[in-house]
């Protein structure tokens, strides 16, 4: 039975009184892993175990850390912090799967620094913290941004670092925004407007021959890339020889910039960041709500059956999450297997090259 007071609580006196009366206390990541894998539920919230972290939830928290910081204020250079939070990653042994992701991801990082204004908010709040009670069972979250406009509404945003998403996982992706935007519902705001602010990506618009505005969008460190084929026939309309305009694409790809261009090329183009907005529906509330509802009736009667917390299937289809994401791999005797089997058959693969390749002589 919860205390008449408890609504009345700040986040933080709530989460006390929950783990003080011992109320189990849930996150969307937490039923989200549940419905990723079994075994790793069991592994990281009923086992305990010690987890590992991995290069891009590192990282992905030192942006968060600089952006909270910035918008709160602080005089943090982005950029040589950044830096520096790359070192530090490697250091701990923090390894991209390929070089070629490293490069792509601290490059589309780095530029999203160098471009990186403090919006002028009129109010805002940074990591909001909030518990969210439903039918006597209790999520809590953490807001990246919360913004107060001015009609009284309040948006939503959520800083990813990760790729952009696929339509097909929008809607399992959108359940975050919706359960952070049910708490601010919750606690009497009217939301207005929930969002993905995608950092590695910006939004790139232009206006067409016949008038339409087209839109697409880039990797940050690699607009000029994206638009290469654009910009050459531009200046080729504009009588530049084929001289000049490969010189002004090699420099511009050098520096991902728009400003080595002439001015009719940089007017040409509007560049934005990627926002990806997530509609507040009664429909995706409902889906959120059937969601958590099933996840937590699933944890409660299943906790203390051993034998229902097994691993996934590990296809090379989902092994990058296994290999890259999962935090407890190191105890998952399904993930050795698989591991074991790949090598097996990597050297299966090699020795039947060298085979055929022996013929040759």
């Amino acid at each position: 039975m919860i205390e008449e007071n408890f609504e009345n609580m700040s986040p933080k006196e709530k989460l006390k009184y929950l783990k003080d009366n011992n109320i189990e206390i849930y996150s969307i990541s937490k039923l989200g892993t549940l419905d990723e894998c079994y075994l790793e539920y069991k592994l990281t919230y009923i086992d305990k175990l010690e987890g590992e972290d991995n290069v891009y939830g590192f990282l992905g928290s030192k942006v968060h850390s600089i952006l909270e910081n910035k918008v709160n204020g602080k005089d943090i250079n982005f950029t040589e912090q950044l830096k520096e939070d790359f070192k530090e990653a490697e250091f701990m042994g923090y390894n991209f799967p390929t070089d070629k992701m490293k490069e792509k991801w601290e490059n589309d990082i780095l530029s999203f620094a160098k471009d990186y204004k403090v919006p002028n908010y009129k109010k805002v709040e940074t990591e909001k913290l909030f518990v969210f009670e439903m039918d006597n069972k209790f999520i809590q979250g953490i807001i990246d941004l919360l913004i107060y406009n001015e009609d009284g509404t309040v948006n939503i945003v959520d800083y990813k670092t990760s790729s952009k998403f696929s339509n097909s996982e929008l809607p399992i992706k959108g359940r975050q925004l919706i359960l952070y935007g049910l708490a601010m519902e919750q606690e009497g705001y009217k939301v207005k407007e929930l969002m993905w602010n995608m950092l590695k990506y910006v939004q790139v618009s232009y206006k067409l021959k016949n008038g339409k505005i087209k839109t697409t969008v880039a990797e940050r460190g690699y607009v000029v890339e994206k638009l290469q084929n654009d910009i050459s026939k531009e200046l080729k309309n504009l009588g530049y020889s084929d001289f000049e305009i490969e010189a002004m694409i090699l420099s511009g790809l050098e520096k991902n910039s728009l400003e080595v261009f002439p001015k009719e090329i940089q007017d040409k183009y509007t560049i934005a960041d990627y926002i990806v907005k997530y509609d507040f529906s009664e429909e995706n509330k409902v889906e959120l709500r059937m969601f958590a509802e099933t996840k937590i009736d699933e944890i409660e009667k299943m906790k203390n059956k051993e034998d229902y917390w097994e691993a996934k299937e590990i296809t090379k289809w989902n092994s990058f999450y296994c290999e890259n994401l999962c935090s407890r791999k190191r105890y998952c005797q399904a993930w050795q297997d698989y591991k074991s089997f790949r090598e097996e058959l990597q050297e299966e693969n090699f020795q039947n090259e060298l085979d055929e390749f022996s013929k040759i002589f």
